[in-house]
């Protein structure tokens, strides 16, 4: 969780997004220690546009660029280079700014992990792999959680407007406190076809940020 917070620090400092992050861990190895497997912020304020006269223009809203759906597209990026032997030679490009998928590292946190052996190169999606988040998924990255087959998932703050992960549903009684739109999409047996263990963590830190509701939606 550290390391996704310093995920989303690096983007919001760097223009980039929000500050919101998210790590995808795999324990299923050999040793059956915990490896990070890819790091990403979020980078919804990423983007090049070309206006008529061919100059390039920075854009924002790419809900590509949600730190979830980037750790996804990065695993799944990380997997087809493993696959070619061609991890080694990776190198930073531009790609990772023109794709809409954002799917290469941006910042130099997340070049660090990309980079390193943990992960096998024909593993399906992201079966069984953890996947561990600041900030609650909204629908969209949620529904991306469970169809990238994910095995377990641990979020940081709860997201009141936006989080589809916790299934109570419930009302902040005052303004420090989160509510939840009690939507559950982790244990969805009947409606969904898949379903993963999912955590809330909770640290009892006194100067822990408010909701950013607003700013997701400012």
């Amino acid at each position: 969780m550290r390391l996704a917070r310093q995920c989303g620090k690096d983007s919001a400092e760097a223009g980039l997004g929000i500050e919101i992050g998210a790590v995808v861990v795999n324990r299923n190895g050999k040793e059956k220690a915990a490896h990070v497997v890819a790091a990403a912020g979020d980078a919804r304020c990423c983007g090049m546009t070309t206006d008529a006269a061919g100059a390039d223009q920075s854009v924002s809203g790419n809900v590509m660029g949600h730190a979830v759906m980037r750790v996804i597209s990065i695993v799944a990026r990380k997997r087809i280079l493993m696959s070619n032997n061609n991890l080694a030679g990776w190198e930073a490009s531009k790609d990772g700014i023109t794709s809409p998928f954002l799917d290469e590292p941006l910042t130099q946190t997340e070049r660090a992990e990309f980079v390193a052996q943990t992960l096998e190169p024909n593993g399906y999606l992201c079966l069984d792999l953890e996947l561990y988040v600041t900030h609650e998924p909204c629908v969209m990255c949620s529904m991306a959680i469970l169809h990238s087959r994910f095995g377990r998932v641990v979020f940081g703050q709860r997201m009141a407007k936006t989080g589809a992960l916790s299934a109570e549903a419930a009302a902040a009684a005052t303004e420090s406190e989160h509510g939840s739109l009690g939507y559950g999409l982790f244990w969805r047996p009947i409606e969904l076809n898949w379903r993963c263990l999912c955590w809330e963590f909770i640290e009892d830190i006194k100067d822990m940020k408010s909701s950013i509701d607003d700013k997701i939606h400012s």
